[in-house]
């Protein structure tokens, strides 16, 4: 019989076994669970996400709710990280079909392709016999119908505000065009291919629902810029030395000898065709545009189009990178003419009234040229003098950040 010394109390028993159970990460509290995966990307923990209905019960809101949900949609099977990642999409897409109400807590989308998600491929270890011993994976869904999938569910995120897009295929972009929820507000496309999949078959305009963006970025990451109707060294030769002084009729000339010579556009199908379809989308959102950024590429290709020669009564500002400027003013002049008025630039500051700007970013305006920072030369709509001014520091990052109030 036990001592009354070595007796223990049936409650301070209790307690110890309590404290001797293993503490799972479900077990810790809401706002600790929210705080960790808060450091994780949407491609790690959305499996754990969707593993764990204890998790999953008290961090979904929080989670879909204040974290962009990144997600990769294209992609080669056979690689571990890229099997792993379509996996992740294709559980979500279902997972979201079979509980609808998610669609309307997602607030900012991203959509990677296999450009984007970078990965070492190790070589495969051969075994003593010669044969080959790299893991092999089985192909589960077939990861081909995600692209699809997701256009056909894009319109039920009807409270989405901003989505950013990995594009390196036209017909995709166009699809995606179509299917924009209307109460998008900003749109990011990045083209990070050189030569974009294209079918010269398939050129139809997409319908475009979405009225209301109010920033819109398309930048190409690729190294291959895009430019529409490249120059040519044996232009400039044939041009009369005295004009190459004047920028105005050096300019004329060019395009004139451009637009006469339709080899080379017969040559870029596909960047005439994402031209009109990005120069659509403008024009179906024309009263709602307050910040334009195109990058890497040459915003005639977008500009020089009939669907733009329009009035953009809420345009504050309109970026551009160095590509732009030698066919600038091919179509900068009529858009000043159309949007010469001038407009309130910040909420808090009623006096402060000025007209749209367009300021384009280049390395090629830092001095010393091998400073890294990148400055900004701008001008405003309608300026009599037609003055360009510099900017550098706080004022590149201020133009850089300004996307609408």
């Amino acid at each position: 019989m036990d001592s009354p010394a070595t007796r223990l109390d049936p409650q301070l028993i209790g307690q110890l076994n309590d404290h001797s159970r293993c503490v799972t990460l479900a077990d810790l509290p809401k706002e600790l669970l929210d705080k960790i995966l808060g450091y994780v990307e949407s491609f790690d923990y959305i499996p754990f996400l969707l593993s764990c209905k204890t998790v999953y019960h008290k961090c979904h809101l929080t989670l879909f709710c204040l974290k962009p949900v990144r997600l990769q949609y294209t992609g080669s099977s056979h690689n571990f990280r890229y099997n792993r990642n379509l996996q992740t999409t294709w559980n979500l897409l279902q997972h979201m079909s079979n509980n609808p109400e998610i669609y309307a807590q997602v607030k900012v989308f991203q959509l990677k392709n296999s450009v984007s998600v970078k990965e070492s491929v190790k070589p495969s270890v051969e075994s003593k016999n010669g044969h080959s011993r790299g893991k092999r994976f089985s192909l589960k869904v077939d990861y081909s119908k995600i692209p699809s999938s997701l256009i056909s569910v894009l319109p039920n995120f009807v409270n989405l505000r901003y989505i950013k897009v990995d594009i390196e295929n036209f017909t995709f972009l166009r699809d995606f065009l179509e299917a924009l929820p209307i109460t998008l507000k900003g749109l990011n496309i990045n083209i990070n291919v050189a030569n974009p999949r294209f079918n010269a078959k398939e050129t139809q305009m997409p319908d475009i629902k979405c009225r209301g963006l109010k920033t819109l970025a398309f930048h190409s990451t690729s190294k291959e810029p895009m430019i529409y109707g490249k120059l040519k060294s044996r232009h400039v030769m044939k041009v009369p030395s005295r004009y190459l002084m004047e920028e105005s009729t050096f300019s004329d000339l060019i395009r004139e000898k451009f637009e006469h010579d339709d080899r080379s556009i017969k040559k870029q199908p596909n960047l005439k065709y994402c031209g009109e379809m990005m120069a659509l989308l403008i024009q179906q959102n024309v009263s709602t545009f307050y910040s334009i950024d195109i990058r890497g590429i040459d915003a005639t290709v977008i500009f020089l189009n009939r669907f733009v020669d329009c009035q953009m009564k809420n345009l504050r500002v309109i970026k551009l990178c160095n590509l732009s400027i030698p066919r600038l003013r091919w179509w900068l002049p009529t858009l000043e003419q159309s949007n010469l008025n001038k407009r309130q630039f910040m909420p808090s500051n009623s006096e402060l009234s000025l007209p749209p700007i367009v300021v384009v970013f280049s390395k090629l305006f830092t001095s010393p040229p091998q400073n890294r920072d990148v400055q900004c030369r701008a001008r405003f709509f309608g300026d009599p003098e037609d003055r360009w001014f510099s900017m550098g520091g706080e004022a590149t990052e201020f133009w850089e950040e300004i996307h609408y109030q």
